[in-house]
């Protein structure tokens, strides 16, 4: 008889080979927009091997390394997940820098209160030596391109604190307890991050091509479920509730608190995805004038246009 674990297992290889395939499509058709497909299709191929290790984990309960690759992957699944996040909501914030209008004498663009006040500070200084090399046009973009740095960081705490919880060693179980839980801090301060910039983007709309607002709306009704999806990793390694254990806990609750808000996101991102592939300049045609705008805000920036 088919386990729990093993049904969602099965529903996981099932769902997530299309949507890597699908997610590779709209990456090969917008090129110039990459990272929120390419973290998607990272995602997706995760699950799928995720998935695979899981049901051997289940048939083979003495093999522990099925068992470790199977916790470590779960764990890791929020990196890419709000790396996607970060990316797909950068091509907004660029969309609506790029449309508008620069004054023609424009030689620099102008500073907002917040990045000169910034600047005065060492952690200023530091953002400032990695944006320096960022290729969005705007402050808010490069400062996302910085963010996925801590997301990097975060996965490979989970990676290699997962790896420490199978030790026989148990200072080594305590360490890899630890590292997963700064990973799992790390993702939070991530998440607070894409909420306050996504919520800014709000204000932008009215700047934004009709492709970039869809993609938003997307973004910003993904948000509850990312935000649950991170509340059971808190509960999974935060609590000593047996239910929320993430592996021997329920595997009900992890349904409807992981693998579900999962689901949901992923599948909205890729279909959002296909409605926007036409745009791979991640500006929208049909706004007047704004292609016009955006081809020079590249020329001004020095980016180079998308085919």
């Amino acid at each position: 008889m088919v386990s729990q674990k093993e049904s969602v297992a099965i529903a996981e290889l099932v769902i997530y080979p299309p949507v890597l395939f699908g997610n590779l499509f709209i990456l090969f058709r917008n090129r110039t927009s990459p990272s929120g497909w390419i973290y998607l299709a990272l995602f997706a191929l995760i699950r799928i091997i995720g998935a695979g290790m899981e049901i051997a984990a289940v048939e083979n309960p003495n093999n522990v390394s099925d068992l470790e690759g199977t916790l470590i992957l779960q764990s890791i699944g929020l990196a890419p997940l709000l790396m996607s996040s970060l990316g797909l909501l950068k091509q907004v914030i660029d969309a609506s820098t790029a449309t508008q209008i620069l004054p023609e004498s424009s030689t620099e663009r102008k500073k907002s209160k917040f990045e000169v006040l910034m600047s005065y500070t060492i952690l200023g200084r530091i953002l400032n030596l990695f944006m320096a090399q960022g290729t969005a046009p705007s402050f808010r973009g490069r400062l996302i391109q910085v963010m996925q740095l801590p997301n990097i960081v975060a996965l490979v705490l989970c990676i290699i604190g997962g790896t420490d919880l199978f030790s026989s060693n148990p200072s080594d179980v305590s360490t890899g307890k630890g590292l997963v839980k700064g990973g799992i801090i790390i993702f939070v301060v991530m998440y607070a991050a894409l909420v306050i910039f996504a919520v800014k983007s709000v204000t932008e709309l009215s700047k934004a091509p009709s492709a970039q607002k869809r993609l938003l709306a997307v973004i910003l009704a993904a948000l509850p479920f990312i935000l649950v999806r991170l509340v059971w990793s808190m509960l999974a390694y935060f609590s000593d509730i047996p239910r929320f254990n993430a592996y021997y806990g329920s595997t009900i609750i992890r349904v409807f608190m992981a693998t579900f808000e999962e689901f949901i996101v992923v599948i909205a991102y890729t279909f959002v995805g296909f409605s926007v592939i036409n745009f791979g300049s991640s500006i929208d045609t049909d706004t007047t004038g704004s292609e016009t705008r955006a081809k020079s805000y590249e020329q001004h920036q020095g980016i180079a246009s998308g085919p």
